[in-house]
């Protein structure tokens, strides 16, 4: 079972929403939806992952990646990409 802690408040732009998916160990994952975001017009989100000090980890779990963020993740493929970060965080 995937465990974590979940926040979501107004995202910080003034628009939008961004949820915190915290780890045990601290590593996070950023969500963000607001109408500046790589998918956010779309009704997607734009995912991060960072270690418990703010540090880029995104494509340390996903090394196909040139980008520190992956966008256009809808609403399905989302608790999968968090399960992902959870299982490879367990392996680190």
């Amino acid at each position: 079972m995937v465990r974590f802690d979940l926040v979501e408040n107004v995202h910080h732009c003034g628009e939008g929403v961004q949820r915190m998916y915290t780890f045990e160990n601290g590593t996070q994952v950023s969500a963000i939806k607001t109408p500046y975001s790589y998918g956010g017009k779309d009704d997607k989100w734009e995912i991060a992952v960072l270690d418990a000090n703010g540090g880029w980890l995104t494509r340390d779990v996903w090394h196909d990646l040139y980008d520190d963020v992956m966008g256009y993740v809808s609403d399905e493929q989302l608790p999968k990409y968090i399960e992902d970060v959870y299982f490879w965080d367990l392996e680190v």
